[in-house]
């Protein structure tokens, strides 16, 4: 079941596939309008509590919050390491903010070593221009990726198309080395560059590793914040009026 109707490509991939059974591809709208009636018995049957409405939702909420009792205070609360993480893998927007600063520190310094290297010499010029090319590459990656995720769409680093995270450059490229021995005005910008470039091929990869989690077990001890956590994760947010997923005992 596809949210929303599928790419031209996706759809020749999904009736390509070798099966005996018959295949239908069905929107999410068209699926909601089929399971009404009698066939809510068979959606109970197969996915029971799983079945996700604002109003289970809204009471798997309470019942966390009623758990946590006074220590749930939302005004005061400060995130954890393990409520980012599980944020990012739930694809909430602002758990990704960091997509836009790689960005930008990437265009900042592509600009910067623009200016020093009008006076490169033309094998060197070469290489840098290399580099900066795979700077465009992910960085156009990451911000497709942010778009994706902000308008609730699948992230082009989850399969969806043929786009993979471009090769980044070693920390220390000869380039670099040869640069840095002609005290060359280029050196700096294009080291930071560099930088740049090898965490948002770094955040790229995290994307995929994080977006692509179907489950995830938090333990702890007693007091550890669990119940607090379950209540926090599922409380509604003006971009998020359902909540973001259920809570089940941990």
């Amino acid at each position: 079941m596809d949210p929303a109707p599928s790419h031209r490509g996706d759809q020749t991939w999904f009736y390509g596939l070798s099966t005996t059974m018959k295949l239908h591809l069905a929107t999410e709208v068209e699926l909601g309008h089929l399971l009404v009636g009698d066939a809510v018995l068979l959606r109970e049957s197969y996915f029971g509590s799983l079945v996700l409405t604002p109003e289970r939702l809204a009471e798997q909420h309470a019942r966390a919050a009623a758990e946590a009792g006074e220590r749930w205070i939302p005004e005061v609360h400060q995130a954890s390491a393990a409520e980012h993480r599980l944020r990012r893998m739930l694809a909430e927007p602002d758990a990704w903010d960091d997509l836009g600063d790689t960005n930008r520190n990437i265009a900042r310094f592509e600009a910067a070593l623009d200016d020093a290297g009008t006076t490169l010499p033309a094998p060197l010029a070469e290489q840098t221009a290399e580099i900066t090319a795979a700077g465009r590459d992910v960085a156009e990656l990451l911000h497709e990726a942010h778009q994706q995720i902000s308008n609730s769409q699948p992230s082009p680093l989850l399969g969806t198309t043929d786009r993979t995270v471009p090769q980044a450059p070693t920390a220390q490229p000869a380039v670099l080395r040869q640069l840095r021995a002609l005290r060359h005005a280029a050196t700096l910008p294009l080291t930071n560059l560099i930088a740049h470039i090898r965490d948002a091929a770094a955040l790229a990869r995290h994307i995929t590793d994080h977006l692509s989690t179907r489950l995830a077990v938090v333990t702890g001890d007693a007091g550890f914040g669990k119940t607090q956590l379950s209540a926090t994760l599922t409380a509604a947010t003006a971009a998020r009026p359902a909540a973001s997923c259920s809570t089940a005992g941990v």
